[in-house]
């Protein structure tokens, strides 16, 4: 799972897949078994940890295996 980061959080767009995906794992259980995932964050400004909290949250509820990456750099304003 990938996410820019918007406004210190991850898009409502993902918001809403992870949401779906969750009602729907619980009506199916065992859905995720035996899936692995990686979380990876790109980070311009502040927020990273954020997304990568709010990614890490729905793999370890739906007991998935994951992995943490974090890509940033920090930008400079332009005069």
């Amino acid at each position: 799972m990938g996410s820019p980061i918007y406004s210190a959080n991850v898009p409502s767009t993902l918001k809403a897949v992870i949401e779906c995906a969750g009602v729907v794992s619980d009506s199916n259980p065992g859905m995720f078994r035996y899936k692995v995932c990686g979380t990876v964050a790109v980070a311009g400004r502040g927020g990273a940890m954020n997304v990568i909290d709010t990614l890490h949250h729905f793999l370890l509820n739906k007991k998935i295996s994951g992995r943490l990456y974090l890509l940033g750099h920090h930008l400079r304003p332009v005069y």
